[in-house]
């Protein structure tokens, strides 16, 4: 009988250690049969990294649209491990790092400085006449030579201080979470202690976590603060068990919306919605029949109307029994 028991927890052992081999290699053949289509957004992603300054892009709403994964996480659905970082390369993190840096490669600085150069060749005509009235040295074509060299120095010096895609692709970079990304996130908090208290509080870096653990928890407690977590603050949140059981206390919440139109159930509806998305326990799906389902899509007027507080308190008894085991994905 000691043997067995001296046995047992070594088979127990063993069959997890297959069981974690089999998940991987079955993970491993997802990645390897969809290979040519995830080269391809791989491509996309170069493409759009290497060019969103010198297109001009800047309020690039969500990282994972702009680089094409969103379609790319249908393949992963059933496989918590999966994470946008799969996706991009050793290229597209230095990339990445460069902006983070503010670095600035001379082709980009030159292609950019050259477009707006091209915008201010419009202007200048009028300066050139009025210049060259009572400077009787210079020719009209030195006059316009001089203010277009002065322009592109300003030009270029002004580029080198712009931190508008930083912002950007600081946001993309919690997604990812190469640790290599967080030294330059820590060096410019202090120019916006919220945003980037966030993005590395997203990456789990303390001690922002917790301190927006803290802020977030209070914020949720707060009369109507339904209204502040919509759909893009709910995805870009921190994903910890903490916090995701006390988004679970919104899904019984009476608040009310003086907005025209909405109704209070617009509250409960939106953040079951978020939570039964965002966590990948198979146990949620169980709750509610194929036809239920569909509730949680993005809904119509028609689904909002039959999404009752009844949906939503299965969600919420699961959240409560079930904290410290949720298993939420990424993004």
């Amino acid at each position: 009988m000691k043997k067995i028991l001296i046995i047992l927890p070594f088979l127990f052992l063993a069959f997890n250690s297959f069981a974690e081999e089999q998940r991987i290699s079955q993970f491993e053949y997802i990645m390897e049969i969809n290979k040519e289509r995830i080269e391809q957004r791989q491509m996309r992603i170069t493409e759009n990294l290497n060019t969103v300054r010198t297109r001009g892009v800047i309020n690039l709403q969500s990282p994972l649209t702009f680089t094409g994964v969103v379609n790319v996480r249908n393949i992963f659905e059933d496989y918590e491990k999966f994470s946008i970082g799969l996706i991009y390369t050793e290229e597209h993190r230095l990339r990445i790092l460069e902006v983070l840096n503010d670095e600035w490669p001379e082709w980009e600085l030159e292609a950019i400085t050259q477009r707006f150069l091209g915008y201010s060749m419009r202007y200048r005509e009028i300066d050139v006449e009025r210049i060259a009235q009572t400077d009787t040295v210079r020719t009209e074509e030195g006059i316009l030579d001089s203010l277009l060299r002065h322009r592109y120095e300003e030009i270029r010096e002004r580029l080198k201080n712009d931190t508008r895609w930083r912002r950007t692709f600081a946001e993309l970079a919690s997604f990812i979470n190469d640790e290599r990304f967080v030294e330059p996130l820590r060096r410019v908090y202090h120019e916006d202690p919220e945003f980037y208290g966030l993005v590395l509080a997203r990456m789990g870096v303390e001690p922002y976590l917790s301190r927006v653990e803290t802020e977030l928890i209070a914020k949720m407690q707060e009369p109507n603060s339904g209204r502040f977590f919509n759909w893009e603050r709910m995805r870009f949140m921190p994903r910890t068990q903490t916090l995701f059981r006390q988004l679970s206390e919104h899904l019984l919440r009476d608040d009310t919306y003086d907005l025209l139109g909405i109704d209070d159930a617009f509250h409960f509806r939106r953040v079951a919605q978020v939570l039964f998305n965002l966590l990948a326990n198979e146990e949620i799906r169980d709750l509610y029949t194929q036809e239920e389902r569909d509730l949680f899509r993005f809904p119509s007027v028609q689904v909002r109307r039959e999404f009752t507080k009844e949906h939503a308190r299965r969600l919420y008894d699961w959240m409560q029994e079930n904290y410290g085991n949720y298993k939420i994905r990424p993004f």
